[in-house]
């Protein structure tokens, strides 16, 4: 059976570092109103936040979820709008945004996240990546960390050094834009034949088997990359959001 495929960011902190609390908003859409259906999405969704409540600093008080039906293009921008709002997210807070679902990229290459009613004929039904950028820049705290699984997420992203795995130590305690994507700007993902997507499936075990205290985006982000490269030939990709305010800082999970 052919699979489907989704198109149409540990440190030590510093004895004076508040680490502040974590937000999880996640999307998931399986069942489109215009698109094909997807097997894994919300599956994915649901997975990633039961190991993030059970195993890290993670709360269900500070969660926000919209699937299916929940996840229209308005629902989705107001709930990224609301965090930049300072009241929300405090200087100290951390924000994790987990996108699953169809990703279209235009003529133009300009990619777009599909929102559960988004037709393949109306370019105004989807969310830009910019509309989603914008948002990022705009919110107030410590740090961000998007996870995109879809086709052509990679065109979130601008190519980036990484900061140098030396400075471990004082990454938590600055500012952070990240993005984590399952695969390259011109590229299709797989959904998968099992209950999660090959990317999804990545993430889920380094977040299961890991022991480590604190655990870094970047450290994830490495094992994840080589494990989706194996088994699916994805190309996922983690760097640095440009003009975001990235101060060389980075996401961290902690046990």
């Amino acid at each position: 059976m052919s699979q489907q495929q989704r198109g149409a960011v540990v440190i030590e902190p510093d004895d004076a570092l508040s680490p502040g609390k974590k937000f999880l908003f996640g999307i998931g859409i399986n069942s489109y109103n215009h698109l094909p259906t997807l097997r894994n999405a919300v599956n994915d969704l649901d997975d990633v936040v039961a190991v993030l409540l059970d195993k890290y600093d993670f709360d269900q008080s500070r969660l926000t979820l919209l699937k299916n039906e929940q996840a229209t293009r308005k629902n989705i921008i107001n709930k990224l709008h609301g965090f930049t709002n300072s009241q929300v997210l405090g200087p100290d807070d951390s924000l994790l945004i987990y996108f699953s679902g169809h990703g279209l990229l235009d003529e133009n290459k300009d990619g777009y996240w599909v929102p559960v009613e988004g037709e393949s004929d109306d370019i105004d039904s989807f969310i830009p990546n910019e509309r989603v950028q914008t948002c990022i820049k705009n919110m107030k705290c410590r740090h961000v960390l998007l996870i995109s699984d879809s086709c052509f997420s990679g065109s979130l992203l601008s190519r980036e050094i990484r900061p140098n795995k030396s400075l471990a130590d004082r990454l938590e305690s600055k500012p952070s834009r990240w993005i984590f994507t399952s695969g390259g700007r011109d590229e299709a993902v797989q959904d998968g034949r099992g209950t999660n997507s090959p990317f999804a499936e990545a993430i889920l075990s380094e977040l299961r088997h890991n022991n480590k205290p604190k655990l870094r985006a970047d450290t994830l982000a490495d094992a994840v990359r080589e494990i989706t490269w194996t088994n699916a030939r994805q190309t996922s990709q983690a760097e640095k959001l440009p003009g975001a305010g990235d101060m060389g800082g980075e996401f961290v999970f902690y046990l």
